[in-house]
């Protein structure tokens, strides 16, 4: 993959531009820094490879107006958040508490979240011993597992029903987590455990995940530290080059492939041309000239908040990651060299919206970003959580698109929702009370 350079640097105009404007009289700190992280995630994934020799000149149309549009519904005032907003500050106005004021509601949280992850380490397979004796990374195994869609049927309903627990807990696992933000070994552990209890109990962990959660734990360590801050980029700055072998030694070694450690640039290179290609694929989605079946698409989001099992094989919904896979391969999902090509979020757009309207992905994402932000700002201790969703804009949906995403923030996200409706229930009833008195 090579870039035209002059084109990056004139891309880049236009980009800045619409980050201004995204942030033109923005005061939230907090706020300023979730939008920087989605928009320059948008950004790297999206942008830089449109400036490739091997990417269609049609395709900076589509990321301009996609990366416009982002900017412009995000700004909108529109009216749900700000009424919800309100109402829900109402209840912090009439004295209300959050769940997290008292220490020990934090720590259960986060007792139960790890004992939720560990339970993967006894059941359905006894493997605590390899939480001594990691074993070797094997991401065929995982592979082939995501393709064979009978192998989620065959899950039994303890095992389904573990993973829905600790769907649910993970986004008051990230609230709980927000007091140990200065306390950055500790915060590191809690960060990170989940994960080796993943990885010790399915051989593999995605690189995404160790991103995300690293992400998650420098950027919360940066913000809430402010003394060490110095030394914390100077360590970056000194451990990065032997984190960027380390994640090209395990993308190879995870696919059971022989490796030689070298250190030298090239192993920047092919990482950085491997993180941003995903503007590639565009070209071949547009030619195939196929789309989503949208009655299908439609029922998946309708049905997003519901575990899935209960609804046995009734759903026909369609799993956008595959079949973007299958058009730009040219292979069939059950053959056995299919792999997971990642697209990026502008294939993914054309592909479910078409040429007219791929731009509705953009409001989706937009208002999906700032209505999340609205109701976490609002509690107490949120930041850390409020990270974690950036990153999760910035950095899942850029390369996987909504498959990645609105899983995430809808089923996910349940039992926050419940919590605030139950707050906006209390505020309500508080409100009533107290005109009435």
């Amino acid at each position: 993959m090579e870039l035209n350079y002059l084109h990056l640097v004139l891309l880049l105009v236009p980009v800045i531009i619409l980050y201004s404007l995204l942030l033109y009289k923005m005061h939230d700190h907090l706020e300023k820094l979730y939008v920087s992280i989605t928009f320059w995630g948008l950004y790297f994934y999206g942008g830089i490879g449109a400036s490739s020799y091997e990417t269609g000149a049609s395709y900076t149309f589509y990321f301009l107006i996609f990366l416009a549009a982002f900017v412009f519904f995000y700004r909108l005032r529109y009216i749900f958040p700000n009424a919800l907003r309100n109402s829900i500050s109402g209840f912090y106005r009439t004295g209300g508490k959050t769940m997290y004021d008292e220490a020990l509601s934090g720590k259960i949280i986060i007792y139960i979240y790890l004992f939720t992850c560990f339970l993967s380490l006894l059941y359905p397979e006894f493997k605590v011993g390899s939480l001594f004796h990691p074993p070797a990374p094997n991401g065929v195994e995982a592979l082939l597992n995501s393709v064979n869609n009978s192998e989620s049927k065959d899950l039994d309903i303890i095992s389904k029903l573990i993973f829905y627990i600790r769907l649910l807990i993970l986004p008051l696992y990230f609230l709980a987590l927000a007091k140990y933000a200065k306390r950055p070994f500790i915060f590191f552990l809690l960060v990170f455990l989940p994960l080796y209890f993943d990885y010790c109990s399915s051989e593999y962990v995605g690189r995404g995940l160790i991103l995300i959660d690293l992400g998650v734990w420098y950027i919360s360590v940066y913000r809430f530290n402010k003394k060490i801050r110095v030394p914390l980029v100077a360590a970056t700055v000194v451990v990065l080059p032997l984190l960027l072998i380390l994640f090209y030694t395990y993308s190879i070694a995870r696919l059971g492939n022989e490796f030689n450690i070298n250190l030298d640039a090239s192993v920047i290179g092919d990482l950085f041309y491997g993180e941003i290609n995903f503007p590639d694929s565009f070209q071949s989605v547009v030619d195939s000239g196929q789309h989503v079946h949208f009655t299908g698409f439609i029922t998946w989001l309708v049905t997003l908040p519901f575990p899935k099992f209960l609804f046995g094989s009734l759903l026909n919904v369609p799993v956008l990651n595959f079949e973007l896979s299958e058009i730009v391969l040219g292979v069939n999902r059950n053959d056995p060299s299919f792999w997971v090509k990642l697209t990026g979020y502008i294939s993914e757009s054309y592909y479910v919206f078409g040429e007219k309207f791929f731009w509705v992905e953009a409001l989706m994402v937009a208002w999906l970003s700032k209505t999340i932000f609205f109701l976490l700002r609002l509690i107490k201790g949120s930041e850390v959580l409020i990270i974690y969703v950036a990153i999760q804009f910035g950095f899942m949906f850029s390369r996987a698109g909504l498959g990645a995403i609105l899983p995430a923030f809808t089923n996910g996200f349940l039992a926050l929702y419940f919590y605030f409706a139950l707050k906006l229930y209390i505020s309500n009833h508080a409100l009533k009370k107290k005109n009435a008195g």
